[in-house]
Formats: structure tokens, C-alpha cells, sequence
């Protein structure tokens, strides 16, 4: 067995001074990332130079899917990466007013499978539309939570499902992640706010035996989110899925 560490941050419009301190939190062995957008070189930058590793939605080279850029995520300098994958789930659609433009930019999540001197791990990183309480956009929510469950629900090694889900964690558009059997640190360790004082920002995995949950905090940020950070204790078990 072996302890990780794992976070999840909306950047918005955090500095690259935020990044490297959450960079530098001990045993991290990923970083999921949101609404990178406009300052996306800067920060991956930051993180090259600190020699982590940028899934970013590509493979080889080329993009997967428009719109998964937004949403990278970090493996640490001592992790190796095992498998990136890059899931499109929604495509763009007239989603109605409300918080940010009334079409939604594609969507899905972005992630891999990791190993820190201890059994392979996968980390995702996702971002769902906001607004939810409006029809239209609770639809595309919605469906984004039915991708992300066919997507990552029969994985055999444990997967944290991290990201700025826009809704606190008693909303009852939780209830099918619920329902198949996971779980997150706000319900585990209990409600921590993270943008003004609302819990919007998730750290998800599927209950396993293997996966311990150990506790959680936030970081303060020039963002409007805080970080979100969760450690663990995960045993053995398989190395691929």
C-alpha cells in the first residue's frame, strides 16, 4: 500500500505563483486542472519547467476532441505515466442563458493512469456547465454525468474523478454517481467550500477497498476556487482499465 496525494483546481484567474505552490505539496501525484482557457501556456509552461507532465486532451501531438484543452491534467516528475486518454461526452449545444454563453464549448474529460512507486492509479479531469438549476443546462449536465459513468464506472484499477462540477454535493443531479457507488471527500470527510461558500469542486472515486480516504483541505488561491487536496491510501491490485 502506499499513500498518494491528489488536487483539483479551477484556475480561472489564478497566477502561475498558485500553481507552483500547489505543485509543491508533498506525495502529489497528479493535478487536475479547469478553465485553463486564455492562460493555459502560462501555467503549462510553469509545470514543464518543474518537469511535470501535461495530459492535455492530445495523442500524439494532435487534439482529440476541441474544448479538452481546458481541462488538463498534471502527473507529478516521480510518476509514471502508464496510459492519457482523452473522452469526448458533449458535444456543442444551445444549453440557454445563464452563467457564461448560452452555447456550451464541448465537453468530456481528460486523464490517465499513473504509478508513484506504489499500484496504478487513474486520475480525470472534467468540467460541467453551470447554471444546472435552468432545464436546458441541467439536461446537459445530465448527460454529461451519464458519460462520465459509462466512461469510467467498469475501470479496473481505482480512478479519481476530479473536477468543477457547478453543483454542491446534496443536488440531486449527483444521485445516479451516487447510486452506482461513488463517492467524494465532501461526503467523506465533510462539506468543504471551495468557490465562495459553496462546495462545487469534487475529488470522486468508486468505492473499493483498495482506495482509503485519509482527508482533505483547501488551498486559497488568487482564483475564484480554492484547490481542492485529498490524500489516500490505495493498495494493490490491477495495473491497467
Amino acid at each position: 500500500m502506499t499513500h498518494i496525494t491528489v488536487a483539483t483546481w479551477n484556475a480561472g484567474p489564478g497566477k502561475v505563483d498558485d500553481l507552483r505552490g500547489l505543485l509543491d505539496i508533498p506525495d502529489l501525484i497528479a493535478l487536475a486542472g479547469q478553465e485553463w482557457g486564455d492562460r493555459s501556456h502560462d501555467l503549462s509552461a510553469a509545470a514543464k519547467r518543474l518537469d511535470w507532465h501535461e495530459i492535455d486532451g492530445k495523442i500524439d501531438g494532435q487534439p482529440h476532441h476541441k474544448g479538452l484543452s481546458s481541462t488538463p491534467v498534471f502527473a507529478a516528475p516521480h510518476a509514471e505515466v502508464r496510459h492519457e486518454l482523452a473522452l469526448p461526452i458533449l458535444g456543442r449545444r444551445y444549453i440557454g442563458p445563464g452563467a457564461g454563453p448560452d452555447h456550451n464549448k464541448p465537453k468530456g474529460a481528460v486523464g490517465a493512469r499513473v504509478r508513484a512507486g506504489g499500484p496504478v492509479v487513474g486520475v480525470a479531469s472534467t468540467h460541467l456547465v453551470a447554471s444546472s438549476y435552468r432545464p436546458l443546462r441541467r439536461k446537459a449536465a445530465a448527460d454529461h454525468i451519464a458519460g462520465l459513468l459509462r466512461a469510467f464506472d467498469h475501470r479496473r484499477v481505482p480512478w479519481f474523478l476530479c473536477g468543477d462540477f457547478n453543483t454542491t454535493p446534496d443536488n440531486r443531479l449527483l444521485r445516479p454517481l451516487y447510486a452506482a457507488g461513488w463517492t467524494n471527500t465532501h461526503r467523506e470527510g465533510g462539506t468543504l467550500a471551495t468557490h465562495g461558500r459553496r462546495a462545487i469542486d469534487f475529488i470522486w472515486w468508486r468505492k473499493d477497498p483498495r482506495v482509503r480516504f485519509l482527508g482533505h483541505r483547501t488551498v486559497a488561491t488568487h482564483s475564484d476556487h480554492r484547490a481542492l487536496v485529498a490524500r489516500f491510501e490505495v493498495r494493490g491490485g490491477a495495473d491497467r482499465g
